[in-house]
């Protein structure tokens, strides 16, 4: 998440807040007001972080746009500004955060995979064995069947 937030040009002092809005605006169990809360919560600090862009213009992703709104007479709209930053931190933070753990798991469980993998790799590169110790089974497929189900789906 602190790639994110630096190519968004956030304070790094709030780039832990990033991954735990982030989680609670996709979070597939919670509350919906607690979601709706977390959606406001995100907006609010990238609204923040635009102003203070706009104020202190870096080299960042946010400083550019919102250069592009002052600059073009409000080109863009709010919505237009944010929207962008938004989805940029939900789906940048979800997307890797799960692609590296499920990659990492897969490897973990698959030896041949993990050492094809490596094979290229200098040595101290190489992850140690005592990497894969631990680790938690990978999700089940969406074809797996139910556990207390039978493979014909009649229980």
């Amino acid at each position: 998440m602190a790639v994110i937030g630096e190519l968004l040009g956030v304070d790094p002092a709030h780039h832990d807040r990033l991954p735990a809005l982030s989680e609670r605006v996709v979070a597939t169990g919670a509350d919906p007001g607690e979601t709706l809360s977390a959606h406001r919560a995100l907006l609010v600090l990238l609204g923040e972080v635009a102003e203070t862009r706009a104020a202190a213009p870096g080299g960042d992703l946010t400083s550019a746009l919102t250069t592009a709104r002052d600059e073009g007479g409000g080109r863009l709209a709010p919505a237009e500004l944010l929207g962008p930053l938004f989805l940029l931190v939900v789906a940048g933070h979800g997307t890797t955060l799960h692609l590296v753990t499920n990659a990492a798991r897969a490897l973990c469980s698959r030896r041949d995979q993990l050492a094809s993998s490596c094979a290229g790799m200098p040595p101290g590169a190489r992850p140690s064995r005592s990497s894969c110790a631990g680790t938690a089974p990978s999700a089940p497929s969406p074809s797996a069947t139910p556990p207390g189900a039978s493979a014909s789906g009649r229980g």
